[in-house]
């Protein structure tokens, strides 16, 4: 029978594992913003705020395109309008 101390160290280390798959999958897609390899449509799909503010800013500061970036940041605002970082880019 596994005792207490070996079943916190199990919950520890899956707790630890899901953080580390959730940072993984936000290097991937960051990288991929970066690297061209997602298109606009993917972005324009995409839900998710974070996603979508990394990638006005990237837009803003590599293509100079303010109204591209504004677009995005409007977006994941729709989408989530209590993410913080989307407002104070859009400031």
């Amino acid at each position: 029978m596994l005792s207490r101390d070996n079943i916190i160290k199990i919950l520890l280390f899956l707790l630890l594992l899901l953080c580390a798959t959730g940072m993984l999958y936000s290097a991937w897609i960051r990288q991929n913003i970066f690297s061209g390899n997602l298109t606009e449509k993917y972005l324009e799909k995409s839900h998710n705020a974070p996603v979508l503010t990394y990638a006005a800013e990237e837009t803003y500061l590599f293509e100079a395109d303010l109204q591209s970036a504004e677009k995005k940041l409007i977006q994941a605002l729709k989408n989530n309008s209590f993410y913080v970082p989307a407002w104070l880019t859009l400031a």
